[in-house]
This record gives structure tokens, sequence and C-alpha cells, in this order.
């Protein structure tokens, strides 16, 4: 029994080698968002805020790359690239009226129309 469980395990990490990887893109649009990687395993992303926040990048599973405004997250399991993403967007709330935020990369956006007098 051991040796099957064992071979099962080998077998499946050898077919993830093969299979494509999920890839999703996220934009950080607005004035002031930048983001940097250190070391491959710390996250620094600079919201507007007084301080920097610091993710750390504590899996091996996913692969992290930041470019200008753009994180691109890569992993073979797609549940773990969509729950990193949401805690990365949930760190700034979507501004409805100016379209500044995190989005997606393939996200449609409605804007809300600016109060007139």
């Amino acid at each position: 029994m051991f040796e099957t469980k064992n071979f099962n395990s080998f077998f499946f990490l050898w077919l993830k080698k093969f299979s494509k990887p999920f890839k999703k893109q996220l934009i950080l649009k607005g004035l002031g968002f930048k983001g940097n990687i250190i070391n491959n395993s710390v996250l620094e992303l600079k919201l507007g805020f007084s301080h920097i926040i610091k993710v750390v990048l504590n899996f091996k599973e996913l692969k992290v790359l930041m470019n200008n405004n753009l994180l691109t997250v890569e992993g073979f399991e797609s549940d773990k690239v969509g729950n990193f993403l949401e805690k990365i967007k949930k760190l700034k709330r979507i501004d409805n009226y100016k379209g500044k935020g995190f989005w997606y990369k393939n996200e449609s956006r409605t804007l809300k129309e600016i109060k007139k007098l």
C-alpha cells in the first residue's frame, strides 16, 4: 500500500511538469501604486498609504512576477492562484468613480457616473 501511494504522488508531480500552468494578471491602476519583489520571498506594495505593505511569498507552487504596474501569478493549482490574488486585491478598495484600484487584466469595468448639479 505504501509503495502505490508513493508512486501515485510521484506520478502526479511528474504530470504537473508537463501541464500548462494557470496564469492570472492583476493591474495596479492609480497614482503612486507600485510593487517590487525582493529576493523572490517578499512582495512590497506601495498603495498610497504612509507605509509600505509587505506580503510574504512562502510557497513553492506559485511564481510571482512584477512588471511596472502588472502583477503576474502562475501556478498549477487554479485555486491557489486565485486565492493569492484575492488576498492582494483586498488590500485596496476599488474606486468605482475614477477606476482606480486593482483590476484583473481582462475584467470588465462599469464606472459610476459623477453627480451633476
